[in-house]
């Protein structure tokens, strides 16, 4: 299907007024799980339409998923949905691994046994949504405990920077997740590491293990690319 002629899913909103951070995130969920392909184009009339909002809100949701990376705004064509590439994925992982290690090494120093239970919990659900091979399930609580990890290093303005560099690395991991089973079990397999060692307050392990399961994701998400584009 040509980008230009993907529609947006129809969405129903009971709200009369909705603002402009209700509607960027079904926006950026349609984005995240490929239901808007990138090189999609988005209007502001047809989002008005689907979604029943004036204009305002719409012209502000799509401001703030253009800041995030998300959708970029061409001269005299529009808005249309970023495209995946590899240049940008090899700039986002240096960004993950470098980021997401440190904030694994912070959680083994800082996070509290309520917390490290709560990535424990978030973990176990990995395993059983993986049993189901429930691929958005394991996307989600996968995502959740990535940011229950970010929340463990009490550092801010890590978690800050953790919570852009995050949000545009999504698409390329749900890509990951949902083309293969085998990286699912890696991620598994590689957070499975990282509890042990979070638990054991190990803080250089926990670095090796955030690094390790990012590093493995990023080689198979490039190749997909790579498959894409030859395809």
């Amino acid at each position: 299907m040509p980008a230009d002629a993907f529609q947006l899913p129809t969405v129903q909103v009971e709200v009369p007024q909705i603002y402009a951070r209700s509607v960027a995130p079904i926006i950026e969920e349609a984005i995240i799980y490929g239901e808007l392909p990138d090189g999609a184009r988005l209007t502001e009339e047809e989002i008005c339409q689907k979604m029943g909002v004036s204009r305002s809100p719409v012209r502000e949701a799509l401001r703030l998923l253009e800041r995030d990376g998300l959708v970029e705004r061409e001269p005299r064509r529009g808005v249309r949905v970023s495209a995946l590439t590899v240049a940008e994925l090899d700039q986002l992982y240096v960004c993950r691994i470098s980021l997401e290690s440190m904030a694994a090494r912070l959680a083994a120093q800082t996070a509290t046994n309520k917390e490290i239970k709560a990535i424990s919990a978030a973990h176990q659900a990995c395993i059983k949504a993986l049993d189901r091979d429930d691929v958005r399930e394991h996307f989600r609580v996968n995502v959740e405990m990535s940011q229950k990890l970010f929340a463990a290093s009490h550092n801010r303005p890590l978690i800050r920077l953790l919570g852009t560099i995050h949000k545009q690395a999504l698409r390329y991991r749900f890509l990951a997740y949902n083309r293969s089973r085998t990286a699912r079990e890696n991620s598994v397999r590689a957070n499975e590491n990282l509890v042990k060692a979070l638990l054991d307050r190990d803080e250089e392990k926990a670095a090796q293990m955030a690094r390790a399961s990012i590093e493995g994701t990023h080689e198979f998400i490039k190749q997909c690319l790579l498959e894409r584009n030859l395809a």
